[in-house]
């Protein structure tokens, strides 16, 4: 009889992080009933709480549930708003993490990306005392792990080459890329790129950019 009164056991913290999705992933929140819902790129986790990026019309008390797809499956939870701050929001630990498929769910677009374009430049990756120019290119398609690019001249697969971008920091971004892919569009060509060995501080920034653009784009119904 005693077990039918007995407080419910908490849920281990730390397995429940380990669920948690990866720093810089993105994940789809929605606040069932009032139309609210994007996405929201997870900043890391507390021992209490976890960080998200924010989109307009949050209110701290509300509960969204949150969706995201990794390696080893599909998962949802819910989690209750605590705080919002400039930049972030704040949520409390969710009380479970459930699993809703435990396959992988193939998702091509599983970084969200930006339909927008940014000016950059690139170079073959220097070799020794090699270095080349910088040359203009438009960046597009944007995310975290990579990019198109249109340029004057055709790629091979697999070339390495620097892409330098100014998103919004008054110093460029530098990332190296893998050319996927390399195709000829009219008088120009469209180049596939896969982003390599991105630093922490890189993959934030393009994370934030990325979130920001977004933001602003369904803010004018785009």
């Amino acid at each position: 009889m005693l077990n039918l009164f007995a407080a419910k056991k908490k849920p281990d913290s730390s397995k429940l992080r380990a669920k948690l999705p990866a720093t810089h992933a993105f994940v789809t929140f929605v606040v069932r009933g009032t139309g609210l819902e994007g996405r929201l790129c997870f900043e890391g986790a507390s021992l209490k709480t976890f960080r998200t990026t924010k989109i307009a019309g949050m209110t701290p008390g509300q509960s969204g549930v949150f969706t995201y797809s990794n390696q080893f499956g599909k998962f949802m939870f819910t989690a209750r708003l605590v705080s919002l701050s400039e930049d972030q929001a704040i949520f409390n630990l969710p009380d479970e993490i459930k699993t809703v498929a435990s396959a992988p769910v193939p998702d091509r677009r599983a970084e969200a990306r930006i339909d927008t374009t940014v000016n950059a430049e690139w170079r073959f990756k220097p070799v020794g005392k090699i270095v080349g120019s910088w040359t203009k290119v438009v960046i597009s398609d944007l995310s975290r792990t990579s990019a198109n690019m249109t340029a004057e001249r055709e790629f091979k697969s697999q070339d390495i080459i620097e892409v330098r971008m100014i998103l919004e920091a008054a110093s460029p971004v530098t990332i190296d890329a893998a050319i996927v892919r390399s195709e000829k569009a009219g008088t120009k060509f469209k180049v596939g790129l896969a982003f390599r060995h991105v630093d922490e501080e890189s993959s934030h920034l393009i994370t934030r950019f990325v979130n920001k653009r977004m933001t602003e784009l369904r803010a004018r119904g785009l």
